[in-house]
């Protein structure tokens, strides 16, 4: 039986450290993408354009953490089952919080004339090869930049992106002209 025990007290460790481990990384991401937004901000003298469409992802996953957090705080935990069910919810607070910093890092670009700042860099439109759809269950667009790297942006965001994209493009043949 006290097996069983050390048994559960690895797992709930296990099960904890990997979602602060998620959470951490989630962290990363997100001051990763304010470093990069202030230093073009700070930099920029260009008109630019912000495209923020998180809100109602942060919202969702703002409420997922903290319901989790309160029903795992204000539950019952007379039952090893109940202690166990609490830690679950912890869990899920912690991981619905780093999605909250995902959603708002995957869903917000900064846009000018001649780029724009997405994730943790800035890509500049001449180093686009290609936008087009992926063939998924969500509509979106897959950037592939010279560096064959690609950028996968929501379909509104790459509306706004192909726009900008185009105007630079008659831009650029307008003064090759």
């Amino acid at each position: 039986m006290n097996e069983m025990k050390t048994m559960d007290y690895i797992l709930s460790i296990i099960v904890l450290a990997y979602g602060l481990y998620l959470t951490i990384q989630n962290i990363k991401v997100f001051v990763a993408n304010q470093k990069a937004r202030k230093e073009y901000l700070a930099q920029s003298k260009d008109q630019y354009q912000m495209i923020n469409q998180y809100y109602p992802f942060a919202a969702l996953f703002t409420v997922l953490s903290i319901a989790s957090l309160v029903v795992a705080i204000i539950g019952d935990k007379t039952s090893k089952n109940d202690v166990y069910t609490c830690m679950a919810l912890v869990v899920i607070s912690m991981i619905a919080f780093g999605m909250v910093l995902v959603a708002i890092v995957k869903r917000r670009a900064i846009i000018d004339k001649n780029g724009f700042v997405y994730e943790d860099a800035y890509h500049r439109f001449r180093s686009i090869l290609s936008m087009e759809p992926k063939k998924s269950i969500f509509k979106n667009i897959d950037i592939l930049t010279a560096q064959k790297e690609h950028i996968i942006v929501t379909k509104k965001m790459g509306d706004i992106l192909q726009a900008g994209y185009q105007e630079w493009k008659h831009r650029k043949s307008k003064d090759n002209k």
